[in-house]
């Protein structure tokens, strides 16, 4: 049963987090990258949960709460103040052969029929070769390269399967695409925006953009990241604040206004974005 607690938990203190008001890009980026692992403990949670967990995560709210941490976090005022793990990746770059291997392993690990079949596509690619080879010097043609599709027998692949069906999407943080660059650059630019959409679309996440200089000014001053540190906390600890003790706690010293609707209104609509969402919003 969740019990409600009336008092203050004892690692909080908001005077700590006044520096978040000196919060760069990098500095907001840094502090949400730690939380992100407890977030993620806390998403994933069940009756099953091994104590020694929540204990090491409850600690963990303890120290990214700490003064020493958030004068750490404030002090990362460009990239070269920033730790290596903090650089960010490239938003595209070519396919490597790590690409490919990743794609291999979560089609062996989700799809592995898929994997079958394409292994029945080459080795009968390998029984065919001779004879296209056979054909094309007939033709007189030899630097045209058969499709994929010419490779296909009926007796290998089942109706419901497709050599040009589009690869299901299994990492939340990657796809891929093919590029033609055959065609206009006006052209790819309009097409890659069409399938950034659908790709969204099709994993639930809602077109993001860079948060603005004002909305991450928003963040300090509406008491975002307290709010985050004490949310996690009642998660672990099953102990539940009211939305007016929560409230009291971020805002102890605002008397001309109704700090449970800042609360409700401000707070915890920023706070709930930042925790549900793994893209990228600081830079």
């Amino acid at each position: 049963m969740i019990k409600k607690i009336k008092i203050c938990p004892d690692w909080f203190d908001i005077d700590n987090y006044n520096i978040c008001t000196s919060f760069t890009r990098y500095s907001w980026e840094y502090a949400l990258l730690f939380r992100r692992f407890t977030i993620q403990f806390v998403s994933n949670r069940n009756s099953n949960q091994n104590q020694c967990e929540v204990e090491y995560y409850k600690k963990q709210i303890k120290q990214y709460a700490s003064k020493e941490f958030l004068l750490e976090a404030s002090s990362m005022k460009c990239e070269d103040f920033c730790h290596s793990f903090l650089e960010k990746e490239e938003s595209i770059s070519n396919i490597s052969y790590c690409d490919l291997l990743t794609m291999y392993e979560n089609l062996q690990y989700h799809d592995n029929k898929s994997i079958h079949y394409m292994s029945e596509i080459i080795k009968n690619r390998d029984k065919c070769y001779k004879m296209f080879k056979k054909e094309e010097e007939k033709l007189g043609i030899f630097d045209e390269h058969p499709f994929w599709g010419d490779y296909l027998s009926e007796d290998i692949l089942p109706d419901n399967w497709s050599v040009f069906a589009e690869i299901p999407l299994y990492e939340d943080s990657e796809a891929f695409a093919r590029v033609n660059l055959r065609n206009n650059d006006e052209d790819i630019i309009n097409s890659f925006k069409e399938w950034l959409q659908k790709t969204r679309a099709i994993r639930g996440q809602k077109k993001t953009n860079k948060m603005s200089d004002n909305e991450l000014n928003r963040l300090a001053q509406f008491k975002v990241l307290p709010y985050i540190d004490l949310y996690l906390w009642a998660e672990l600890t099953g102990e539940k604040l009211t939305q007016y003790q929560m409230a009291s706690l971020l805002y102890p010293d605002e008397y001309e206004i109704d700090i449970k609707e800042r609360l409700r209104s401000c707070t915890i609509p920023r706070a709930k974005a930042l925790i549900n969402s793994f893209i990228r919003v600081f830079r």
